[in-house]
């Protein structure tokens, strides 16, 4: 019995084993024999064809020149064992009907059904075993070989059914009736070739019509803050925001406002979460460092780059020697923004950005180190600060692994922005090449979401988080 099965499955399976056996007269105890029949379309089926009407070839050359003869058992006295017979008989040699077990698949599955269904009876398919699980306990008796059953005539069928290869065309040999039947798709032509491809059709634009409701929906939610902005503040909202992101006279591109959050959050939140994994100072253990460079680092550049931005008109240090030798300071004053030059405004970004890095790390740090103390099983110290340097490079370790999983946050924000805004660009870009008169422009906006569609099914796995399973925490 096989004890990598439950018992009762394996005790069903071995009684419908002897039930088969039985109808085709062959020992219980012979050992199981079974074949494998593998994929490949009808390429595999008609490979199994061949290999079996091989097997039905021999069994049927045997089966005529073998003559069975048949000789009587002396009857057994009381007390002792049968005598043995006169004369043995011939085993008849079975090939197809000793296969106890079929595994199929695909197209080797094809042929597999079409072969089974040779050795069973209409009239019998409906029973299923005849012995019971106790009956496999139970020794055969030996006796003379009784007639043949319908099982074995069946059985001798199957062979001569598999034997007949001749392909005359009047005749349903196994090669024309798999070949006639190997259209399960369509197995009538052209009414069902017709009626899948109106199932296809009907899938596919239902798929998108869910799929562009969908979408549809999320793009009417995000304009109703256009909408309140035209309704409630309409001079603030046309002549300061719409105004911007305008096209100019005669241009067609039309960027979209959602682009400011994207590079907002960008900016403000991805940026200095991202430096400020690089200001935890990486210690090894029982080296004492007092000192986190990166980190004095971050605090001098974000000093020095407000200094430039807020210091006037240009970078002077005449006040810096002015200061030193104790003279008043020149008062300095912020320098108007819509006067501001792009040197200075990147170095006033530069500077928030380290500054929040540094906020950003220093709480961090903070609540890792309470996370470490708190889990740690080293003895409380007796004076304060004793205790901290040998817990303080899991701290660094866990302040580092703190800021890499709090920066996903802001960047899926940032992606989901800036995927909304490049599909509002794209639309109104659109409308406006539409709009102006542009002839034959506006083809440029299609073809332009046509190459955008397959860049976008790459992207979309990216941040759904539906890709490639392997590649998931």
């Amino acid at each position: 019995m096989n004890t990598h099965i439950p018992a009762e499955i394996a005790q069903d399976e071995e009684a419908r084993v002897i039930s088969r056996r039985r109808k085709f007269d062959i020992a219980n105890n012979a050992p199981p024999l079974g074949i494998a029949v593998s994929g490949g379309g009808i390429r595999s089926a008609t490979v199994s064809l061949g290999v079996f009407q091989y097997l039905a070839h021999e069994e049927k050359r045997v089966r005529d020149e073998t003559a069975a003869p048949v000789t009587q058992a002396e009857p057994a006295i009381d007390g002792e064992p049968p005598a043995p017979a006169a004369a043995t008989i011939p085993p008849r040699r079975r090939l197809l009907s000793r296969i106890d077990y079929m595994s199929s698949v695909s197209g080797g599955g094809y042929f597999a059904t079409f072969f089974g269904s040779l050795f069973l009876p209409k009239d019998e398919r409906a029973k299923g075993a005849q012995v019971t699980p106790q009956a496999r306990r139970a020794v055969a008796r030996e006796e003379v070989r009784p007639p043949k059953t319908e099982w074995q005539e069946a059985a001798e069928r199957a062979t001569d059914v598999l034997c007949d290869t001749i392909f005359d065309g009047s005749r349903m040999t196994p090669m024309r009736w798999l070949r006639e039947n190997g259209r399960y798709l369509a197995p009538t032509g052209g009414s069902d070739y017709l009626y899948a491809a109106a199932v296809a059709v009907r899938n596919f634009v239902g798929l998108h019509y869910v799929i562009a409701v969908s979408l549809v929906a999320i793009f009417l939610l995000a304009a109703v803050v256009r909408v309140l902005g035209f309704a409630y503040f309409p001079e603030f909202w046309v002549g300061t925001v719409e105004t911007f992101f305008m096209p100019e006279e005669g241009g067609n591109f039309w960027p979209s406002m959602w682009w400011v959050p994207a590079l907002a959050t960008f900016a403000l939140l991805v940026v200095p979460v991202s430096v400020g994994f690089f200001l935890a100072q990486t210690e090894r253990k029982g080296k004492r460092i007092r000192l986190n460079l990166p980190l004095i680092t971050a605090i001098g550049i974000a000093v020095l780059c407000f200094t430039y931005a807020f210091a006037g008109e240009a970078p002077r240090l005449t006040w810096l020697s002015m200061w030193l030798g104790g003279a008043a300071v020149p008062e300095t004053s912020p320098t108007a923004p819509a006067t501001w030059e792009p040197a200075r405004i990147a170095t006033a970004y530069i500077g928030l950005a380290a500054s929040l890095a540094v906020v950003i790390y220093l709480i961090t740090k903070h609540a890792a180190r309470q996370l470490v103390s708190e889990g740690s099983t080293q003895p409380a110290p007796t004076q304060p600060g004793e205790g901290e340097h040998d817990l303080e490079p899991t701290a660094t370790t866990v302040t580092q692994t703190m800021l890499s999983h709090a920066v996903m946050g802001p960047l899926m924000v940032t992606l989901a922005f800036a995927a909304y805004a490049l599909v509002d660009t794209i639309g109104q870009t659109v409308y406006a090449l539409w709009t102006v008169g542009a002839h034959g422009k506006w083809l440029v906006g299609g073809g332009t979401v046509a190459l955008l569609i397959p860049l976008l099914k790459k992207l979309l796995p990216l941040v759904t988080g539906s890709g490639d399973p392997a590649t998931k925490s």
